[in-house]
């Protein structure tokens, strides 16, 4: 990460009411994080940072919400610099933001395959036991997939084939 001077626009993109509450809470020369993602643009840490800072130290951080169901962030403060010396060999380094990154994964994890399960498995008229499924896919699929900041990046065909394989569903009036 990149620290960023507010008197700096050319690196710092945000809405004009965002950059003026900004310029309300800091001077022009204290250093602040702009953070940001999109479904088409940064990443999954990013999203864990904001909601971190949201949820824990909501009065250093301004945020919008952004197109592409996405968000845009500013965090500051007097420790902005410790944030950085501290992340900087190991992003998950600050306070308990490793298991904050890993609780806000696997509900993302969780909510995706339970999408899966609605979306392709009940769609496509399979016969299945959800808790069994479920089970299955957090034990074997769990971890292997890319995280985005709004989507786990996975191949329904191929989930379906290896559940399919593992006979943890059946296609309805087809038997086993």
């Amino acid at each position: 990460m990149q620290d960023v001077k507010l008197s700096n626009y050319s690196h710092f993109y945000a809405s004009d009411d965002l950059k003026e509450e900004l310029a309300k809470k800091i001077s022009e020369d204290e250093l602040f994080l702009n953070v940001a993602y999109t479904d088409y643009g940064g990443d999954f840490f990013e999203k864990v940072l904001i909601e971190y800072f949201k949820e824990n130290d909501p009065e250093h951080i301004l945020y919008e919400s952004t197109i592409y169901c996405g968000q845009n962030a500013v965090i500051f403060g007097d420790f902005i610099e410790e944030f950085c010396a501290v992340t900087d060999n190991y992003l998950l380094g600050w306070d308990d933001l490793e298991e904050f990154y890993t609780n806000l994964e696997y509900k993302q994890t969780v909510e995706a395959f339970e999408c899966f399960i609605e979306d392709s498995l009940v769609f496509e008229d399979y016969q299945f036991n959800k808790e069994k499924v479920m089970n299955w896919l957090m034990e074997q699929k769990y971890g292997q997939f890319s995280m985005y900041p709004n989507m786990l990046d996975f191949c329904s065909s191929d989930l379906t084939e290896e559940l399919e394989a593992e006979n943890l569903i059946t296609k309805k009036g087809v038997k086993n």
